[in-house]
Order: structure tokens, then sequence, then C-alpha cells
């Protein structure tokens, strides 16, 4: 077989398959849309076959025991929604109920006798601490409320006419300091200068020489020259 034989092969098998698929799945349609055909048929025979036993009208042997089942099933079925009824109508629980606070209750108060070494209330005759009979009690005399004090007055002074009011005078803005410059200490004098010579004294002296020394002089260019 030649490959283009195997590929045209291979391409009409999965042609096949496919076909098969689809008509698989067409009868099994079929089949299932005729079962719940034939379901509801048995189901429409069977509620006219329970409509004509309850009637009397079924005499046949094999259909009385399977009517007799189908009536107590039926039976249960009913019992089965009552029940069902039931629970849904059913109350939800009532709330906690709130316990009744415990109220402490009184001692009780003794027949007007008390014990006469602690003077408290006793139950009975006799002191169950003591151990001594019980006394009427002594009835505390009403205490009257003392009066209250008058207030006090006091003679008003006389007017001083020497007295002057001193009116107050807010204290004054200080002004800011003026800042203190050192002085400078005084120096002391200056020593005095000695005397000026006197010119013509120097040129006088300046042109005397000593003995035996001749005078100097100036030559051509203005050098001094002994």
């Amino acid at each position: 077989m030649t490959f283009k034989a195997k590929v045209e092969h291979a391409a009409a098998v999965t042609k096949w398959k496919a076909d098969q698929q689809i008509r698989i799945v067409k009868a099994n349609k079929e089949i299932s849309d005729m079962e719940n055909q034939i379901k509801e048929r048995i189901y429409i025979l069977g509620e006219t076959t329970m409509a004509l036993a309850d009637q009397g009208n079924v005499s046949q042997p094999e259909l009385q025991s399977q009517l007799k089942d189908l009536v107590e099933m039926r039976k249960y079925f009913f019992q089965l929604q009552s029940n069902l009824e039931a629970i849904k109508n059913e109350a939800p629980p009532p709330p906690p109920v709130e316990p009744v606070p415990n109220i402490a209750q009184p001692y009780p108060v003794a027949q007007g006798l008390v014990c006469p070494q602690c003077g408290r209330p006793i139950v009975g005759k006799f002191c169950p601490e003591h151990g001594l009979e019980g006394v009427a009690p002594v009835p505390a005399s009403p205490q009257m409320p003392s009066p209250m004090p008058e207030p006090q007055t006091y003679p008003e002074m006389p007017a001083n006419p020497e007295f002057t009011e001193v009116p107050v005078v807010p204290p004054a803005t200080p002004e800011p300091a003026t800042p203190v410059v050192p002085e400078m200490p005084d120096l002391p004098p200056a020593p005095p200068l000695p005397p000026m010579p006197d010119l013509t004294e120097i040129e006088a002296l300046e042109g005397e020489a000593p003995d035996g020394e001749d005078k100097p002089g100036n030559d051509e260019d203005g050098w001094v020259t002994a």
C-alpha cells in the first residue's frame, strides 16, 4: 500500500468514527426519549389502576397484592409529608429566662428586746452571744436642736479726715542703660626740648681749624677736600 493510500485510508477511518459517534449519540437520545414515554405511560396506567382499585373495580388476584403494597406506601408517603410540614411550622426556642436576683432578707427583728450588755436586738428572750435575758430598750430622749447664735455686729469706725488716699502710680519703664566708656589716664608731660644752637656759632666753628691743619675746601666737582 502506497503512502497516499495509507493517508486516504486513515482519513476515511477518522471520518467514519466521527459519523459513528454522532449516530450513537442520536440513538441514545431516541432510546432515552422512548424510555421516558414508557415510564410516563406506566405511571398513567398505575394511577388509573389505583383509581379503579379505590372504586373496587379491580378483581384480578395478580393486581390485588401489588395494589395493596401501593396503598400502604401511599399512606406512608402522606405521613412523611405531614411530618415535613410539622417540622417547618416548629417555633424557635424561647429566650433564656433571666435569674431573679437574690435579695438578702433582713435579719429578723426582735420583739422589743435587746441584750443588756451589748445592746443588740435579740430574737427570743436570751442573747445568743452573752446568754443574758433580754430587756426592753430604753427610749432615747429627743434632742432639741441648739439655737443658732446671732451674728455679732461691730461698730463702724469714724472716718479720719486727715487720711488722704494716695494714688497708685504705676512703675516707670526703666530707660536703657548707656554704656560707660572708661576714661583714659592722664599722660605725663613731655620733657622739654634742648635749645637749638645758633647757626652763626656753628658756621664759625666749622670755619676754624686746629693749628697746623688746613681748612677743608671744595674742589671743582664740589667734593670736600682736606
